[in-house]
C-alpha cells in the first residue's frame, strides 16, 4: 500500500495551488473592479441620456402648445377675414346698387326734361 501514495502526507496543500488560488482571486477582484467601474459609467451616462429625454419631451410638449396656440389664432384670424369679406362685398353690393339706383333716377331726370 505504500506504493499507491505519492509520499506526501494527506491535509497538506502544496504552496504552487495556494499561489495560484491566490491569482486567480487577484484576478477576479481586478475584473470585478473594472466591471464596476464600467458599470457605474453607463449608468452615470443612463441617467445623463434619460435627462436629455425629459428635456426634450418638455421641448416637444412646449412645442406643441405653441403650435395649438398658433393655429388656434390662425383660425380666429381666418375667421374674421371672412367676416370683413362678406362685410366688404355686402357693402360693396349696397354700394353698386345705391349707384345703379341713381343712375336710373339721374336717367329717368334727363328724360323728364
Amino acid at each position: 500500500m505504500a506504493g499507491l501514495t505519492n509520499g506526501r502526507r494527506a491535509g497538506k496543500t502544496s504552496s504552487l495551488l495556494i499561489a495560484a488560488l491566490g491569482a486567480c482571486s487577484l484576478v477576479l477582484g481586478f475584473n470585478y473592479w473594472v466591471s464596476s467601474s464600467l458599470s457605474l459609467e453607463l449608468q452615470t451616462k443612463l441617467y445623463h441620456m434619460e435627462a436629455q429625454v425629459r428635456h426634450g419631451v418638455a421641448e416637444r410638449e412646449a412645442l406643441e402648445l405653441k403650435k395649438s396656440q398658433l393655429e388656434t389664432n390662425l383660425q380666429k384670424q381666418l375667421q374674421q377675414m371672412n367676416f370683413i369679406q362678406n362685410s366688404y362685398r355686402a357693402h360693396e353690393e349696397d354700394a353698386e346698387a345705391l349707384c345703379t339706383q341713381e343712375k336710373t333716377s339721374f336717367f329717368l331726370l334727363l328724360l323728364l326734361l
